[in-house]
C-alpha cells in the first residue's frame, strides 16, 4: 500500500536506515517463527520463545557456548536483538531446564542443616543436589543481606 505524498524520496537518511532495519528485523523474526524458535512478539517488543528454543539454547550452552554465541547460532542476530536479550534468554533457558528436571528454588529449605535432614546419605543424588543448591542460595542471600546492613 502506498501513501500519497509520502514516498521514500521524502524520508531523511536516518528514516530510511530505520525503515531498512525494521524490515530486516521483521524478516528475521519471520524466519525464526518458521523455525519454531519464537512463539510471539508482543507489541512492546517482548519476545515469547518456544520450548524448542529453550531446549536448543540449553543444549548449546551445555556444549560450552556462551548465551550470546548460542543465541546467534540459533539464528538470532545480536546486533538486531541485543546482547542483554541474548543473556536473559540464556538465563531463562537454564531456569526452565532446572524446573523440568524437578529442581525448584522453593523445593528445599536452605536454612535446614544437613545434619537435621533425615537419611541424607541415602537420598538420590538429584535430591542431594537440590538440598546443597538450596543451602548455597540461602547462604548467598544471607551474605547479600549482611552486606546491605553494613
Amino acid at each position: 500500500m502506498e501513501i500519497q505524498g509520502n514516498t521514500s524520496a521524502n524520508f531523511t537518511t536516518e528514516q530510511k536506515i530505520a525503515n531498512e532495519q525494521a524490515e530486516a528485523k521483521l524478516k528475521l523474526i519471520g524466519g525464526l517463527m518458521e523455525k519454531e524458535l519464537i512463539r510471539l512478539v508482543k507489541s512492546d517488543g517482548d519476545i515469547m520463545y518456544t520450548e524448542y528454543f529453550y531446549s536448543q539454547m540449553n543444549k548449546l550452552m551445555d556444549e560450552g557456548k556462551t548465551a550470546a554465541a548460542a543465541y546467534e547460532e540459533l539464528g538470532f542476530a545480536i546486533d538486531v536483538f541485543g546482547l542483554n536479550r541474548a543473556e536473559q534468554a540464556g538465563k531463562n533457558a537454564r531456569i526452565r531446564a532446572r524446573n523440568q528436571t524437578g529442581y525448584r528454588f522453593t523445593a528445599r529449605n536452605g536454612a535446614v542443616p544437613l545434619s537435621e535432614v533425615e537419611n541424607f546419605a541415602s537420598l538420590p543424588p538429584e535430591v542431594k543436589v537440590d538440598y546443597l543448591t538450596s543451602m548455597l542460595i540461602y547462604m548467598t542471600e544471607l551474605l547479600e543481606i549482611s552486606k546491605k546492613k553494613n
